[in-house]
């Protein structure tokens, strides 16, 4: 106990880690980066939660992955505050390939249907 009340003296000069990413960016990187950082966060939520509205049994399998994926990373980066660690990277770069993946043969298996416009000049023109 000695130790932790003399870091945390008045007298100290130093200051102690929170060991918070979020803090730690907004500290070196200023409103800019954290807001680049949020914005990457919520990309790749977006990407789950468009999986998890998939046709495809398992594009809701990687939709309903990835978002306990970034929830378990977003509370994670609360308690550390390290690029190093390969849980942000490794877990979003599979759920983006994946979804990718996904959602690219969902638009091949389930072709978007054309508009009336269109439809009405191709059965003109193969009349």
């Amino acid at each position: 106990m000695p130790e932790i009340a003399r870091q945390l003296s008045p007298e100290n000069g130093l200051y102690p880690n929170p060991k918070n990413l979020y803090v730690r960016l907004l500290a070196e990187t200023g409103l800019i980066g954290l807001f680049v950082f949020m914005a990457f966060l919520f990309s790749v939520l977006g990407e789950a939660l468009t999986a998890w509205r998939s046709q495809m049994t398992f594009g809701r399998y990687l939709g309903i992955a990835g978002i306990f994926s970034w929830f378990a990373v977003a509370l994670y980066n609360v308690t550390q505050d390290s690029f190093a660690t390969p849980n942000i990277w490794i877990n979003f770069g599979i759920l983006a390939g994946m979804t990718a993946f996904a959602v690219g043969s969902e638009q091949t298996a389930f072709p978007t249907p054309t508009s009336n416009t269109e439809a009405a000049t191709n059965q003109a023109e193969d009349l």
